[in-house]
């Protein structure tokens, strides 16, 4: 039996996986495709989702706990703001 092909980017994931997969809902997955949040692959009627470009959406929205960033994303002071000992 030969290897079962994936496609670079990952496995293609329809509607219902792609929202089980990040934890939602499938009406919040449809609105995200219909608003073309996440990347879609359309294979005659059907659409899928690449898991690389799910992952990248979790990645675009990653924010660091107790409101510490990354480093590169610090913003500067306001003028006037009190320091912090």
């Amino acid at each position: 039996m030969p290897p079962a092909l994936v496609p670079p980017g990952g496995p293609l994931l329809d509607q219902s996986e792609a929202a089980a997969y990040l934890h939602k809902s499938q009406r919040w997955m449809r609105r995200a495709l219909s608003e073309r949040t996440v990347p879609t692959v359309k294979v005659g009627r059907s659409v899928f989702v690449r898991r690389a470009d799910l992952d990248a959406l979790i990645e675009s929205r990653y924010r660091p706990a107790n409101g510490s960033a990354a480093p590169g994303l610090v913003r500067p002071r306001r003028e006037g703001a009190q320091q912090t000992p």
